[in-house]
């Protein structure tokens, strides 16, 4: 009699490993939309920042805030996420001024869609970010 060996995985093996593998990726793809988001928020945050100084020096000079973000600062009013940076309140004024990073609505995650993250300041000295639409652990550290 000629018997012939077989070898190989079984049904049930193979439905196992299927399982860990859903289970895993149940884990992880939620993990990684949401590190994608916290960069992208970043990213606003940064351009925000990079207004704070040249803000801060025309209302030094001028005693009050400018009419818009390009009278200060020339470039980065827009980024890969980012469709402006605006100057929302106290343009003009010797009030509290608020710069806006408005997010895009496409080609971001979904948890930041149209949403947007302020900068305010009194004088250009202490400067306080904050969001009131963008969940708190989607925002950089320095907002919350």
């Amino acid at each position: 009699m000629n018997t012939k060996s077989q070898s190989g995985f079984t049904l049930i093996e193979l439905m196992i490993v299927i399982a860990i593998i859903g289970i895993l990726a149940a884990i992880a793809i939620p993990s990684y939309n949401e590190y994608v988001a916290k960069a992208q928020a970043g990213e606003a945050y940064t351009l925000l920042a990079g207004k704070k100084t040249p803000m801060a020096e025309f209302y030094g000079d001028t005693g009050r805030w400018p009419s818009s973000v390009a009278a200060v600062a020339d470039q980065g009013s827009s980024g890969a996420f980012i469709a402006i940076v605006t100057i929302s309140s106290g343009a003009n004024s010797t009030g509290p001024v608020e710069l806006t990073a408005d997010i895009r609505n496409t080609e971001v995650s979904a948890y930041l869609r149209g949403r947007s993250i302020q900068l305010t300041s009194t004088r250009g000295t202490t400067w306080t970010c904050f969001s009131n639409d963008v969940d708190d652990r989607f925002l950089p550290s320095a907002c919350r």
